[in-house]
This record gives C-alpha cells, structure tokens and sequence, in this order.
C-alpha cells in the first residue's frame, strides 16, 4: 500500500470511521525525532506497523 501514509488516504470505503490522518500524523511526528515507519502487510490479520529509532534523540 504505498498511498497508506498520504493524508487523507482511507483503506476502506466511504462512511468507514477515521479521517485518513493518522499514520500522516505518526510518520510526520517519527520523521521529526529521525525515526522511520514501514508498514507490512499480512495475507490473514491485521497490517504490522514498525517503527526504527537509530539513537535516541538527546
């Protein structure tokens, strides 16, 4: 899903719950402290979020 961290963008269909902001928010906020998102998707259950500190912000 590469349009998954784009603002706005929503998986499900209209009249789902959520605005399509969320994971913009996180990978702006986590690109701020020079972390990194990925997403990983599964054939069965939910997508895995990583998140990757390299040091921690002083």
């Amino acid at each position: 899903m590469p349009r998954v961290f784009e603002r706005f963008f929503r998986a499900r269909p209209q009249g789902s719950e959520g605005s399509g902001f969320g994971l913009a928010i996180a990978k702006a906020a986590a690109k701020r402290q020079g972390a990194r998102l990925a997403l990983a998707m599964r054939e069965a259950g939910p997508a895995l979020l990583h998140a990757s500190l390299d040091e921690w912000p002083q």
